[in-house]
């Protein structure tokens, strides 16, 4: 039988000697460098414009036809002041009733002048009770105009007004006549008091420097006086003729 071959043995290896690994030191980590921030790049600058003005608010005006012929009458007759104010009305209805107040109030403010005249001449003596009496319908015609708005009912109230004016008017020129002649009595009466005044004062001052003139200061010697006889030593007259006519 052929022979096997023989395995082939594996060389032998000599097993080295095992070094202790001692560990490695880590290193420093380099620090992280800060985060830059990115720089903004400017905006392109764009031209400011003015903002433009609001446009202005067209005011609403009055369509009631009755007012606006009613303001047209006291217009024409200058009874109402124009308003300086500019009011801007937003509504008919706010304008309409707007110059319904203005025309009420000019009534009232009327009536009430008119009412203080006659409280005044009244004062004064003068008789005008039947003025102040025509001027009792007054608030009720103004009523009666607000719901109407008619022209013919403000002339009605304006006619009772026109006429206590032509009764006060000339009283009140009378009056104002009287009583400047009055002042100007007083005045005169004054000035004639004042001027007696002054005189008196002039003449009581002559007389005081009258006096002091014959008043004799202390330097000046006093007069020499007469020797007093007594009586004794001229006797009476009538024994000494009696005793004549016995001898």
């Amino acid at each position: 039988m052929p022979k096997k071959p023989a395995a082939k043995q594996a060389p032998k290896t000599t097993a080295k000697p095992t070094v202790k690994s001692t560990p490695s030191k880590p290193k420093p980590s380099a620090k992280p460098a800060p985060p830059q921030t990115p720089t903004a790049k400017p905006e392109p600058t764009t031209p400011q414009t003015s903002p433009k003005p609001p446009a202005p608010k067209v005011s609403k005006t009055i369509h009631d036809t009755g007012l606006i012929a009613s303001i047209a009458y006291l217009k024409e007759n200058n009874l109402l002041p124009e308003n300086k104010s500019k009011i801007v009305f937003e509504t008919v209805k706010e304008a309409e009733d707007s110059s319904k107040e203005d025309v009420v109030s000019l009534i009232n403010e009327t009536l009430n002048t008119l009412k203080q005249d006659i409280s005044e001449l009244q004062k004064k003596g003068y008789k005008i009770k039947l003025t102040g009496i025509s001027l009792l319908p007054i608030p009720l015609k103004t009523k009666i105009w607000l719901a109407t708005t008619a022209k013919k009912d403000l002339i009605n109230i304006y006619q009772i007004i026109n006429d206590a004016k032509m009764v006060i008017d000339p009283l009140k020129a009378d009056l104002e006549k009287k009583e400047i002649e009055n002042e100007e009595r007083l005045k005169k009466r004054e000035e004639a008091l004042k001027s007696e005044k002054e005189r008196q004062q002039a003449e009581s001052k002559a007389i005081l420097n009258m006096g002091s003139k014959k008043v004799t200061s202390p330097l000046t010697k006093p007069a020499p006086t007469k020797p007093q006889i007594s009586k004794e030593k001229i006797g009476n007259p009538l024994i000494s003729t009696k005793k004549k006519t016995t001898s």
